[in-house]
């Protein structure tokens, strides 16, 4: 690959330039060179499962662990490489039907919820907003893997909108309270902070973060004891619906 130099760049500039065209390689790299010894371990990790099951099944819940290990450092993986070429390399942004986003999201999840037996209500219509349809898939996505969180079963989740003079918010309640309020401003916390102690960081919701305010949005977290959490973003809107 040939990079093309600008000689009429600034210093800064070119070393800008170098900068995101490195991050875009390390994207690159951990999207194909690390999760591929991964494939490895869950190939492995299968057939471990299977002579356990033969040979000695209270222990193949061992291989269990292994799988979900692995699946965890594969979506960490994906996750981190979408938000390096997302930050160095954001596209034009285009007018999106938010309705089309949210149901790619739930479609991701839709089995799991399915076997929590876990209800999803949302409103008949969506309002159309400028952004880049990944980056709005992965928001609602990030969302409704918090969500999901923990392990329950039973319960709603409501998704919904509400226009706000040229701005349109979009949330996520669950029905479970579980966050107190003065808890609420920490759980969007910036990359930055993530490595600070006590500060309960959530992977998910620093994405969700960053790619909101890549699209000139804020976001946020309201705790009420009989609605439950709700979790928001808030969006230009242009006064369309589906």
């Amino acid at each position: 690959m040939t990079t093309r130099i600008d000689l009429n760049q600034t210093p800064e500039e070119a070393l800008a330039f170098q900068m995101r065209g490195d991050l875009l390689t390390i994207a690159s790299r951990i999207s194909h060179d690390l999760r591929t010894p991964l494939s490895g371990i869950v190939s492995t990790a299968e057939v471990l499962k299977e002579i356990l099951e033969e040979s000695d099944p209270s222990s193949a819940g061992l291989a269990d662990s292994l799988l979900n290990s692995a699946e965890q450092i594969t979506v960490l993986l994906r996750q981190v490489s979408f938000m390096i070429k997302a930050s160095v390399n954001p596209p034009p942004l285009t007018n999106i039907s938010m309705g089309e986003a949210v149901w790619s999201a739930l479609q991701r999840v839709e089995s799991k919820m399915l076997r929590r037996k876990i209800t999803v209500l949302q409103p008949d219509r969506w309002p159309e907003v400028q952004g880049v349809v990944e980056w709005l898939e992965m928001i609602w996505w990030d969302l409704l893997v918090y969500a999901l969180r923990p392990n329950a079963e039973d319960f709603k989740l409501e998704l919904g909108w509400q226009a706000e003079n040229d701005r349109c918010r979009f949330w996520i309640r669950d029905s479970r309270p579980r966050v107190a309020m003065e808890k609420c401003e920490k759980l969007f916390q910036s990359f930055e902070s993530l490595h600070e102690a006590g500060r309960g960081a959530v992977l998910e919701l620093s994405i969700v973060r960053r790619l909101v305010e890549l699209l000139m949005g804020t976001c946020g977290c309201e705790e009420n004891q009989e609605a439950g959490m709700l979790l928001y973003f808030d969006l230009p809107s242009f006064g369309k619906t589906d």
